[in-house]
């Protein structure tokens, strides 16, 4: 063999080995343009979805008391929202739910994830919220067998409502039973067990809430009315934080087109029909 023809097969596996590093690179590059790089979502911390919630709204989003870990629909909707989008999952502190949009204007949450409604939502300017997950109604509680369960009968001054402090539950009671007084409770549980205990004559809150606790905690109590329409549930961010909810939205229609946001109301609700 002469030397030229050596030399030939020399620069031949030479150009083969060039291009087949350019193919490797370009194949990485391409499959690394798949993921959204972590600081597109503006995120408190690289990498990590930081969720503002009072967890204190079962079967939403709560804290199991006998093993201390976070559960609910809501929870399991962020954590596959999360996953989705290539996040991790931590809660900020929590705080009270009239407090939550300082929380996340303050930036040290990411994300509102507390049984926001979209009505509740317009009540916070400051935020945007995110396309509905769960369709929502909001319930006027009292004592089984109470003297008063109508609207016009508890709209009077001897009646005691109680609701969460800023919330829409709130501004309808205000509305609808403006003689009423208005009582302030930390959460859905702290003003039905108001209801229960009769320190107050009744409690409005959304209805996926008010069942399950009626359901589970106060037989006591009954759903005396019920708005059909009181908002989806939402996740909801600062105006900044628009990519995020973007890609919430995005991560939110893969879950219901592909039955997992049914899957995830089968096993909190035990049928799939309030799926948005």
């Amino acid at each position: 063999m002469g030397d030229g023809t050596r030399q030939r097969r020399w620069w031949t596996v030479v150009v083969l080995g060039c291009l087949t590093v350019c193919a490797i690179v370009l194949a990485g590059c391409a499959a690394a343009s798949d993921h959204v790089p972590e600081d597109t979502y503006g995120t408190v911390e690289a990498g990590t979805l930081t969720v503002a919630s009072d967890l204190s709204s079962p079967p939403m989003s709560f804290v199991d008391e006998k093993t201390g870990e976070y559960r609910g629909f809501e929870y399991d909707v962020v954590c596959e929202v999360a996953s989705r989008l290539g996040l991790k999952v931590s809660y900020a502190e929590t705080v009270p739910f009239s407090e939550l949009e300082v929380q996340l204007s303050q930036g040290d949450a990411d994300l509102g994830a507390s049984s926001f409604t979209s009505t509740d939502a317009g009540e916070f300017r400051n935020l945007i919220m995110s396309d509905p997950f769960l369709e929502s109604g909001r319930s006027l509680v009292t004592l089984r067998n109470a003297e008063r369960t109508t609207v016009e009968e508890l709209n009077n001054p001897g009646v005691t409502v109680v609701v969460q402090k800023g919330s829409a539950s709130e501004a309808w009671a205000r509305e609808e039973m403006p003689n009423a007084a208005i009582v302030y409770a930390g959460d859905a549980t702290e003003a039905l067990a108001k209801v229960a205990n009769g320190t107050c004559t009744c409690a409005v809150c959304d209805s996926v809430t008010a069942n399950y606790l009626i359901n589970n905690v106060f037989s006591q109590l009954e759903v005396v009315r019920e708005e059909p329409d009181a908002g989806g549930f939402v996740f909801v961010a600062t105006e900044d934080h628009e990519p995020l909810i973007e890609a919430v939205n995005s991560a939110l229609k893969a879950m219901r087109q592909d039955g997992t946001m049914a899957s995830l109301q089968a096993k909190w609700f035990g049928s799939t029909s309030a799926v948005c």
